[in-house]
């Protein structure tokens, strides 16, 4: 017996110890798509954030019937490494799909009845970010400290008002020009590129619904004749075509809940230039401040303050009051 093994069932006979698992299996799904095809630097970090949460469940579910710990461990990063590379195919190819602000140059070359790409250019149509230069100086400082508190927060705003592109009108767009710093036409042009594949996004979520639809008018159809039918065969037909026809609405479902009705940290990366890191924590430090005035009551409309006791606690505060009340 390894001494991971016997870690591990310590940890499922007292519940102790679980930090230093955590520490050894993250530091094994980290190493393990390493000299992998098609895996890079990258794929291992993200790897690890996609494994992390589903580590406990691993270390709980083992059962030892003579074969360590690591044999079980390699055989669910298995596992797991397939469905992260499956999800990391359905993002890119949803990416590249959403693409309408590069221009192809290519010259297709046919052999027996396909068509292949021979070459492919891909020229960026969007501008260029604005340097320090351009921008203000109020708004930079001085032009070697440009991460100055100021900066980071017309930054944040900046990302908080294109991810609400939808609602993104002239009169907004011209008060964030002034509160950021940034050029009006500059801001325009990214509204427009984030509002394009916003609206192909919007079409496709059209379709997806028609389909969606489409697919539960037949599936009641058939179910409503299976109900009707006298015969075996007739019953066993539409049997058939009712399951068929529910697998085909579980899909249709699945590819709905997945078309996102709002702009995603990898369309705000592309469109602004910044890294998606930057996007997703000037996003979280954006809300928990708006989450934070809300809480206090300076962003409500009577300046009340948000209640965030439960409802077992509002009913302990009441019963008490009423007991310490005379009489």
């Amino acid at each position: 017996m390894t001494k991971l093994t016997r870690e591990v069932l310590a940890y499922q006979a007292t519940g102790e110890g679980f930090d230093r698992l955590l520490r050894l299996i993250s530091i094994r799904a980290y190493d393990y798509p390493k000299g992998r095809n098609g895996f890079d630097e990258d794929d291992r970090g993200e790897f690890l954030l996609f494994f992390h949460s589903r580590i406990r469940s691993v270390v709980t579910s083992f059962i030892f019937y003579g074969k360590p710990f690591e044999a079980y461990l390699a055989s669910c990063l298995g596992w797991q490494l397939r469905s992260y590379a499956k999800q990391r195919r359905v993002r890119r190819d949803r990416r590249c799909a959403s693409y309408e602000s590069v221009a192809l140059d290519a010259e297709c070359v046919a052999s027996s009845g396909d068509f292949a790409l021979e070459r492919v250019t891909i020229q960026a149509l969007e501008p260029d970010r604005p340097t320090a230069d351009e921008l203000p100086a109020a708004t930079l400082g001085l032009k070697k400290l440009c991460r100055t508190p100021e900066r980071c927060r017309a930054r944040r705003i900046l990302i908080l008002a294109m991810y609400d592109v939808e609602h993104l009108t002239d009169a907004r767009l011209e008060a964030l020009a002034e509160i950021t710093g940034y050029p009006q036409s500059w801001l325009e042009a990214c509204k427009n590129r984030l509002a394009d594949r916003m609206r192909d996004r919007r079409d496709r979520s059209n379709a997806l619904l028609t389909r969606r639809d489409a697919a539960y008018s037949s599936l009641r159809y058939y179910e409503k004749c299976k109900a009707e039918e006298t015969f075996m065969s007739g019953y066993s037909r539409y049997d058939r075509k009712a399951r068929a026809m529910r697998t085909r609405l579980a899909r249709a479902r699945r590819a709905v809940d997945r078309c996102l009705s709002y702009p995603s940290h990898q369309d705000l990366s592309e469109v602004l230039g910044m890294p998606k890191g930057t996007i997703a924590s000037s996003l979280y430090y954006v809300k928990t401040a708006a989450r934070r005035l809300y809480l206090s009551g300076e962003l409500r409309d009577n300046g009340t303050p948000y209640d965030n006791t439960s409802r077992d606690e509002q009913r302990a505060q009441k019963e008490r009051v009423g007991r310490d009340v005379p009489g």
